[in-house]
């Protein structure tokens, strides 16, 4: 099958006027497309009527649909082409440069969200900008988007009229900040946000460095937390083709949950703490060159040995790399199943801030602390509840999901025995679970290169029921009793 991008090229024959036709360059222009209906922007009105002065002559267009039977003009006579999807995450925003020409990836950009200098987790970040505005906010993010656009550009030796189109994956508030809008109501009952489907912008309205007509999507949101990161990450993992139920959890800052399938998807969300990201600890880092992605402890000695994202030296330690260390605390008994540690044990030190493990000790120490240890599992609890909740609410057990599809930062080196033994995940077959690294990032970069897709998306909004999990009383009813590691 034939696939067109969001933004393609096209060549059309131009006709100059005469004395029998005297049509308007514009309206000229237009009929060269027969059948389908063409918008042009005032700005390509110029370059349109000099070009159509000329002899007859074919001209390369660049081209993206409103709809079916409407096209728009982007730029005329445009060399190459590319497009950006992003997936602008609270704490990592990553974008992926597309060669709309040859339709293929050609580079990987990733940046620390600058946010986080205004507070680790969304709803920090929401206060602050409820008591001092939101601009800086947007205005830290859309930098540092226009810094990673100039990277990747830079990387093709392109310019910024080069970028024609731009795709955006980000949850409910991130959205929000990147369109300058307001966040207040999303934190409050009713829980509302300002847009739902934010659907199509132009580069100024955002301050995006890109061609003046680009065509700028943010992927729609279906309630205050689950945002179009979820609606991305469903697209790419194609639960909403399957006849199977399948579930989807997006673990992060926060927790997304999907359960669904060709027929229907329930979607539920909630904030577990930034405990599998860079809040994980005092030294906890994103999955960056020289996090902690594993840590095991030798049997007989209880020393921790560690491995590292890269193989370089330990900078800090990432969310996979906390869940095998208390996998491995709980395996040889050094922590019981509350997460506290066992006085006397090897390792197990008094600290500044309380009891600790002492996990690395060579060029830099690395202690994980026991309160650290029960934030963890706090979230943890937070997580598996949610998953036991939403299977129930549509009269199902986890164990009747045809797949589990495990995404965020757990989707990133995950070890599914360790995240089975702490009752992280349920403990269910290996073979039930796939672990995509980045299901939004790749639901916006499937997107640049399949037009098709905008109306999958319309689909799946459509099939969504979404959960109100702040509220939910059986969520608040067993959350308590998942806090401990299972027996």
């Amino acid at each position: 099958m034939n696939i067109t991008p969001a933004v393609w090229k096209e060549s059309i024959l131009l006709s100059k006027p005469s004395n029998e036709d005297k049509t308007a360059d514009i309206e000229r222009f237009k009929g060269a497309f027969k059948d389908i209906n063409i918008k042009v922007p005032f700005s390509l009105f110029k370059p349109i009527s000099s070009l159509m002065k000329k002899e007859d002559c074919h001209a390369s267009v660049t081209l993206c649909a409103i709809n079916e039977f409407e096209y728009r003009l982007i730029a005329l006579n445009q060399g190459e082409i590319y497009g950006i999807a992003f997936d602008i995450g609270s704490t990592n925003i990553c974008a992926r440069l597309v060669d709309l020409n040859k339709n293929e990836t050609v580079l990987y950009a990733q940046e620390k969200n600058p946010q986080v200098d205004f507070g680790a987790d969304i709803l920090s970040r929401m206060f602050y900008a409820m008591t001092h505005g939101g601009a800086i906010l947007h205005k830290c993010l859309i930098d540092c988007i226009n810094n990673i656009i100039e990277r990747l550009l830079s990387g093709v030796n392109a310019r910024y009229n080069a970028l024609v189109a731009v795709v955006f994956a980000g949850n409910t508030v991130m959205s929000h900040f990147l369109m300058d809008l307001p966040v207040e109501n999303i934190p409050i009952s009713p829980y509302v946000p300002v847009v739902h489907t934010p659907g199509f912008l132009r580069p100024s309205d955002i301050g995006l460095c890109a061609n003046p007509e680009a065509l700028v999507y943010v992927f729609p949101n279906v309630g205050s937390y689950v945002g179009g990161d979820t609606v991305a990450g469903i697209l790419s993992t194609g639960i909403y083709v399957q006849n199977g139920v399948h579930m989807l959890i997006d673990a992060g800052t926060n927790v997304e949950v999907v359960i669904g399938n060709n027929e229907w998807l329930l979607v539920g969300a909630g904030a577990a703490g930034p405990a599998y990201d860079e809040g994980i600890a005092a030294i906890g880092k994103g999955a960056y060159p020289g996090a902690i992605s594993n840590v095991s402890i030798n049997p007989k000695t209880l020393k921790p040995s560690v491995s590292t994202i890269g193989d370089v030296l330990p900078i800090g330690i990432c969310g996979s790399g906390m869940i095998s260390l208390i996998a491995e605390l709980y395996k040889h008994g050094i922590i019981n199943n509350k997460g506290v540690f066992i006085r006397g044990q090897t390792g197990v030190i008094s600290a500044e801030e309380g009891s600790a493990f002492l996990i690395y000790n060579e060029h830099r120490q690395f202690l994980v602390y026991e309160y650290e240890i029960e934030n963890f599992m706090s979230s943890k609890a937070a997580m598996l509840t949610m998953v036991n909740v939403m299977a129930g609410a549509v009269g199902m057990s986890v164990d009747d999901m045809e797949k589990i599809i495990i995404t965020g930062a757990l989707g990133n080196g995950i070890k599914l025995e360790h995240a089975k033994t702490i009752g992280l995940l349920p403990p269910l077959h290996n073979s039930k679970f796939i672990a995509v690294e980045n299901a939004a990032l790749e639901g916006a970069e499937l997107l640049l290169k399949n037009r098709l897709l905008f109306g999958d998306i319309y689909n799946i909004t459509k099939l969504i029921t979404y959960k109100e999990m702040n509220e939910d009383q059986t969520f608040m009813n067993e959350f308590p009793a998942a806090k401990f590691i299972p027996i």
